[in-house]
């Protein structure tokens, strides 16, 4: 009789284990921390404000005057692109021909011949330094400053300014994954998500605070007034990553890579030392999200390859 007991007992604590398993709807296991392995370590010998690379081989710099670079064998030379144009402080490379900057006097450029030649496209006029551009393709893309951000479905021949999020302070970067799946992460760490082409946001805190670095006033965040110290990608909307640089109190500049499997929800950091004195200080995640450009102020740049 006792034996029987028992036996309805298990049966019953594994159809219970079974249906708690189906009501979760496949829970997803934890993040896993990313793995990453350097593939380019060089120094720049010209002038850069943002660096970044598509592949190993394949990679950009923008920079001051207009000036721009292109590298196809890791960073070893960099010939001069033609381009016409002020100020880049930021770069998207789509493909292996298809590039966008933005920068001073609302230009945008493209380039659809690897980073040899850049033509102009009409001005998207923010009032102010383009910080960030992402594009998916030859016609959809945003470019944002610091408080704005504007989109074109046409490559650049129209821009319409966004509405954002009411409680997005200022913009530290932003990341296209479709022409209507779109994230902006703000400098006090709000992610914000958008389905439909930035219509309607939701947002996630990263809580930046639990890192440490402060923004110029003191407070949890990122800098304001510096370009590139974030960049975000996700595959799909449940996997991205989060790379930030910025300043930790009494430790200097410290740079953490952020993961998440469930959207947002939940993250898994670590924090990147590819090399011993490296500070990153320019953050570049390519658009397949396998590899990150890491740029210094004096000059050094690093690629890390995401391993599987």
């Amino acid at each position: 009789m006792i034996r029987k007991v028992l036996s309805i007992i298990l049966v019953i604590n594994i159809i219970a284990v079974m249906l708690l398993a189906g009501c979760s709807g496949g829970k997803r296991t934890t993040a896993s921390a990313a793995k990453w392995s350097v593939v380019v370590d060089t120094d720049i010998k010209h002038s850069s404000n943002i660096e970044g690379f598509f592949n190993e081989s394949y990679g950009l710099t923008v920079g001051f005057g207009g000036e721009i670079h292109y590298t196809y064998d890791g960073g070893e030379t960099w010939p001069d692109s033609v381009n016409s144009s002020m100020c880049r402080y930021c770069l998207d490379i789509v493909d292996e021909n298809l590039a966008w900057t933005g920068g001073n006097g609302n230009n945008v450029r493209v380039t659809k011949d690897g980073g040899r030649t850049w033509s102009e496209v009409s001005d998207a006029k923010l009032n102010s330094i383009h910080l960030d551009i992402d594009f998916v393709d030859e016609n959809t893309g945003w470019v944002a400053t610091n408080k704005k951000c504007a989109v074109t479905i046409d490559g650049g021949s129209t821009w319409t300014e966004m509405n954002l999020p009411e409680d997005l302070k200022s913009i530290a970067t932003i990341s296209l994954r479709t022409s209507e799946d779109g994230y902006i992460l703000s400098t006090n760490g709000m992610l914000f998500i958008t389905s439909d082409g930035g219509s309607t946001w939701s947002s996630k805190d990263i809580e930046l605070e639990k890192y440490g670095v402060i923004d110029e006033k003191g407070k949890p965040g990122l800098y304001k007034s510096n370009v590139a110290l974030a960049d975000i990608n996700f595959s799909d909307e449940d996997n991205g990553i989060i790379v930030f640089s910025g300043i930790v109190p009494g430790e200097g500049t410290k740079t953490y890579c952020l993961t998440t499997n469930d959207g947002g929800e939940s993250w898994v950091s670590e924090e990147l030392k590819p090399k011993e004195g490296f500070i990153a200080n320019k953050i570049y995640i390519s658009d397949d999200g396998n590899y990150l450009t890491l740029g210094s102020n004096d000059s050094k740049l690093i690629v890390l390859k995401r391993e599987e």
